[in-house]
C-alpha cells in the first residue's frame, strides 16, 4: 500500500501537470489536447 506521502506527491504531479497542459493550451497555437474521438482516429 502507497504511504500518505506517496500519495501527497502524486496529488502534487497530478496538479503540476495540469498546470503544464493549460499554460502549453493557451500559449501554443500548435498544441492541441486530444479528444476522446480523436485518439479513436489511426
Amino acid at each position: 500500500m502507497a504511504s500518505a506521502q506517496s500519495y501527497e506527491i502524486t496529488l502534487k504531479n497530478n496538479t503540476t501537470e495540469k498546470e503544464a497542459i493549460l499554460f502549453l493550451l493557451e500559449n501554443d497555437p500548435s498544441f492541441i489536447e486530444p479528444d476522446k474521438e480523436s485518439r479513436k482516429v489511426g
